[in-house]
């Protein structure tokens, strides 16, 4: 008999209680899949993608990268900080200090 685990062996002594006719072929019965992890995007051909990508227009936001690339916007992200140490920022645009403005800030205060 093939290792299909305790839930079933339990289920056919069940059956055999109540009575119900041999079942001689278990392979069709599904066993359930156990919890775990599931299957990671965070392979070295999708981070050299994401890399590239961000390297070629950095401007663009980690969405519209997501799009291009076909990945979750969360796995990009994921990459991006985990693999990558590159970390989200909204650049700020400021005016260039020039050399009269510390006089003129003095005068004002």
């Amino acid at each position: 008999m093939p290792n299909v685990g305790p839930y079933i062996y339990t289920t056919l002594a069940f059956l055999a209680l109540l009575g119900a006719p041999y079942i001689y072929d278990i392979s069709s019965l599904r066993v359930k899949k156990k919890g775990g992890s599931c299957k990671t995007v965070r392979t070295p051909q999708n981070i050299d993608a994401v890399r590239a990508s961000f390297e070629e227009i950095p401007r663009r936001s980690a969405v519209r990268h997501s799009k291009k690339l076909g990945l979750l916007e969360s796995s990009v992200r994921r990459i991006l900080h985990v693999e990558l140490h590159f970390h989200p920022y909204k650049i700020q645009v400021v005016q260039t200090l020039e050399e009269g403005d510390a006089a003129k800030r003095l005068v004002f205060s």
